[in-house]
């Protein structure tokens, strides 16, 4: 977690702290790393050996509630922004997610005393945003933490109004801190680029096979339906021989991953991964199915 300092905030002693204002602190207890992150295109190559990378879908509902005509229109902006249009008025998330087996409980990158082992090496950005969130935009994140607030009320790492020790983090319409707002950027940018490079030609290739009444309806709202990388892969291999090269390094190392996280999952024996256990080897598949393809476009005179 990106370290931030406390600073004054004005709230007169002994009154309420005014609405929607929060404050933050990492207390390394891990509960925000209980999962694998999310990734951009250039985290899901740069970390080929540490993460199994997967496609992630999710369906995203149009802003609800009681929120004002301001709010809407920012969190509009955003969802032009980083998703894609979809049935019924609403809009798809296509992004990149790392994953593992649910057993474990913990991220892959957690090391032996429970600390983030890419802290400085490159974490992802969807770590570097926690516990704020990129796809809401900036006037909303006061209601992100005050839902990750109820969820995590036991780590006392987000409070309502101002603390000792804790930084001041959002208010009722902006993030307050440089540091985050800048990680939100960030992330956002990265976002973005993702769907312009990748995301959207992508959905175009695979719109018929998700919109088929057998997919959409799994494709959740909460949580994410993942599917193989392979067509991804594909596709970015037709971009350029270099690229080409990069894809048959990426299902390379792949496969040696995944091959070894089942093999330490068969040896566990715990009968809750059998599921992902067979996802995993279904990705194997797909990579394999896909690899001599690559390795024909890599030999052809035209690639050299």
């Amino acid at each position: 977690m990106t370290i931030i300092h406390p600073i004054p905030f004005p709230v007169a002693a002994g009154n309420p702290p005014p609405a929607g204002h929060f404050a933050f602190r990492c207390n390394a207890c891990g509960q925000c790393c209980n999962t694998p992150p999310l990734l951009t295109l250039d985290e899901l190559l740069r970390f080929e050996t540490r993460f199994i990378g997967v496609l992630a879908l999710r369906r995203v509902r149009p802003l609800s509630g009681d929120f004002t005509a301001t709010d809407r229109a920012a969190q509009a902006d955003i969802d032009r922004a980083l998703l894609l249009p979809a049935p019924d008025g609403e809009a798809l998330q296509i992004t990149l997610q790392a994953i593992d087996y649910p057993s474990l409980q913990r991220c892959p990158a957690r090391d032996d005393a429970g600390l983030c082992g890419l802290h400085a090496d490159h974490k992802p950005l969807a770590c570097e945003v926690v516990p704020l969130d990129a796809l809401r935009s900036d006037r909303l994140q006061h209601a992100v933490l005050a839902s990750r607030q109820d969820e995590l009320g036991d780590a006392d790492c987000i409070v309502p109004g101002q603390r000792d020790g804790h930084a001041p983090l959002a208010d009722a319409t902006d993030v307050v801190d440089p540091a985050y707002l800048d990680a939100l950027y960030a992330h956002r940018h990265a976002l973005a680029a993702d769907k312009a490079h990748w995301g959207r030609p992508l959905y175009a290739t695979l719109a018929t096979e998700l919109h088929a009444p057998a997919v959409w309806p799994r494709i959740p709202h909460d949580g994410f339906f993942n599917l193989s990388p392979a067509p991804l892969i594909a596709l970015l291999a037709t971009r350029s021989p270099q690229m080409l090269e990069r894809c048959l390094q990426f299902v390379d190392a792949q496969l040696q991953l995944i091959d070894a996280t089942v093999a330490t999952a068969l040896a566990r024996k715990h009968p809750a991964d059998r599921p992902l256990t067979q996802q995993l080897r279904g990705y194997a598949d797909a990579y394999r199915a896909l690899r001599p393809s690559l390795a024909r476009a890599s030999r052809t005179p035209h690639h050299a």
